[in-house]
């Protein structure tokens, strides 16, 4: 081959555009277990504190929403199962089937098969007003000085709950007991976490009154 004055051989003209820095190589993922180790192409440095960021692919879930009224507020909840790999927590930005934005949401760390929900706000798709209707105390407890230091109590609250939008509603209410308390009037309250929780379903536009009444100690 004649060489020339200022001539680049071809074979290092197109090295470039073939070879890629270690940079710019993606991490690797495998699966261990429940968990995603991601293997690096290059060394890191990570001095202390410092955080190394690896962002999985775009996840796709098919998600239940429901509309939870709880500590006084209704909200739109999310529920889902991860099905796929187990997901890392951090900052996710939720996006609906029509690529409508709901905006930037903390994510938790959800492994292989879990269930996870996330919640997103209020709502005007519906309206639930809490009316405490009553409180009887029964029979009253003393002291050794005869003084009264509490009561047998029951007492009764209703939930109002209006279906603003057009398709059914499902409405998930959770109420805080005393220790001890007992429902006495439905039993499709349940028990979770120290509150009861009642799911109702709601056709559009109708409105149910939803009754709670339990026995408890009430303490002066």
């Amino acid at each position: 081959m004649e060489k020339r004055a200022g001539a680049v051989p071809e074979t290092v003209m197109e090295a470039p555009s073939q070879i890629l820095t270690d940079r710019e190589l993606p991490p690797v993922m495998e699966r261990v277990a429940e968990y995603q180790v991601f293997h690096l192409p290059y060394l890191v440095d990570l001095p202390g504190p410092s955080v190394l960021q690896v962002f999985p692919g775009l996840r796709t879930f098919p998600v239940k929403e429901i509309l939870r009224f709880d500590n006084g507020f209704l909200g739109r909840v999310l529920k889902t199962k991860c099905e796929g790999d187990p997901l890392p927590g951090g900052s996710i930005l939720l996006l609906g089937v029509d690529d409508t934005a709901y905006g930037i949401f903390d994510f938790p760390l959800v492994r292989t098969k879990e269930e996870f929900e996330l919640s997103i706000g209020l709502t005007r798709r519906a309206q639930v007003e809490r009316i405490e209707k009553r409180l009887v105390r029964r029979k009253a407890e003393f002291n050794e000085d005869q003084e009264v230091v509490g009561f047998q109590s029951e007492k009764e609250i209703h939930f109002k709950i209006m279906n603003l939008a057009q398709e059914t509603t499902e409405v998930e209410i959770f109420e805080p007991l005393p220790g001890g308390a007992e429902v006495v009037n439905d039993p499709s309250w349940q028990w979770e976490s120290g509150k009861v929780r009642k799911i109702v379903i709601i056709p559009p536009g109708e409105t149910r009154s939803v009754p709670l009444v339990y026995t408890f100690r009430e303490v002066l």
